[in-house]
């Protein structure tokens, strides 16, 4: 499903994660989330995926901040915003 989305082919993309969610709900781990969360991101679904990255974690991770994966989040308000939040533990 990433790299459909990041070819344009949102309709595929949008098929692709409907499968892998229907997979996540049988082995769910930290990593799947997190690609789960991306491709919502990347097929248009940005507020959804925000509002599951800030359930998942009350301030944003370095691999958030700096990953070129999430640059499709980026010039969001409510992304940006959330940001600007520090790093856990600082």
């Amino acid at each position: 499903a990433l790299p459909i989305s990041r070819v344009g082919e949102s309709a595929e993309a949008e098929r692709a994660l409907q499968v892998f969610e229907q997979l996540m709900q049988s082995s769910p781990g930290a990593l799947g989330t997190l690609v789960r969360i991306n491709i919502m991101a990347l097929v248009g679904r940005q507020d959804e995926a925000i509002d599951e990255l800030t359930k998942i974690y009350s301030r944003p991770i370095p691999r958030l901040r700096y990953s070129p994966e999430w640059d499709c989040l980026r010039g969001n308000p409510r992304f940006d915003a959330w940001l600007k939040q520090p790093e856990p533990n600082k």
